[in-house]
Order: C-alpha cells, then sequence, then structure tokens
C-alpha cells in the first residue's frame, strides 16, 4: 500500500528528491573524509605522546572519542572496513578503560590508522 506521501507525490518528484538525497550524502561523505584527513594526524600526534610520555587517562579518551566518531559513521558512508576497525578499536578501550593494555591497543589504533590512510589514499586517486 503506497504511502500518504507515495500517494502525493508524483513520479518525477520522487527522481528530484533521490538526486538531492545523493548530492546531500555526497557532501556528508567529502566532509567524513576531510575530518579523516585531521583525524589521522591527532591520532598520530596522540600515539606519539603516548610513546613519549606513557599512557594518561586523556589520552585514552582522545583515542576512544576518535575510534568512536569514525565507527559511528564510516560504514553508513560506505567504508565498511573502517567503520569494523574502528569499532574494534573504541570496545578495546572501552573494555580496558583504566587498565587499558597499550600494546594490543596499539596494534588495534596502528590498523586503524593504516585503514584510514588507504581511505584516504583510494579517495584521492577516484
Amino acid at each position: 500500500m503506497p504511502s500518504l506521501a507515495q500517494k502525493h507525490t508524483r513520479p518525477g518528484d520522487r527522481a528530484q528528491g533521490s538526486v538531492n538525497l545523493n548530492a546531500r550524502i555526497a557532501v556528508i561523505r567529502e566532509n567524513f573524509l576531510e575530518r579523516l584527513v585531521v583525524r589521522s594526524f591527532e591520532l598520530e600526534d596522540i600515539v606519539n605522546d603516548i610513546e613519549d610520555s606513557g599512557l594518561t587517562p586523556e589520552a585514552v579518551a582522545q583515542l576512544g572519542h576518535h575510534a568512536h566518531k569514525i565507527a559511528g559513521v564510516a560504514a553508513t558512508l560506505g567504508f565498511p572496513r573502517l567503520g569494523s576497525l574502528a569499532a574494534q578499536t573504541d570496545a578495546a578501550i572501552v573494555e580496558g578503560g583504566s587498565r587499558l593494555d597499550w600494546t594490543s591497543t596499539h596494534a588495534l589504533v596502528t590498523e586503524l590508522l593504516t585503514e584510514m590512510n588507504s581511505v584516504l589514499e583510494e579517495q584521492r586517486s577516484t
């Protein structure tokens, strides 16, 4: 049964709506990729700070913040592996809490950064 919106929408209007939606999603995706560049630099800085000064609650919170933000959006915008790695990283940070195992978390963050750079490189070449 057609919805009320479908009953009052002409076929051409639906096509135009799809074009508008696709254009909006493209803008959201582009914004995500721009923020991903910044996040990759910030994550690298956090990792370097941890290696220089040790693991701090602030560093753990920052890692978790970035991983959580990426995990929440990446798969929806067409980057399922990135979303999965970010979710794994976020989960490890949440589970570890104040007793976070940096060795295993560092491996996850490194894999996440590698995927971030891979996604960004792929987008530059298209």
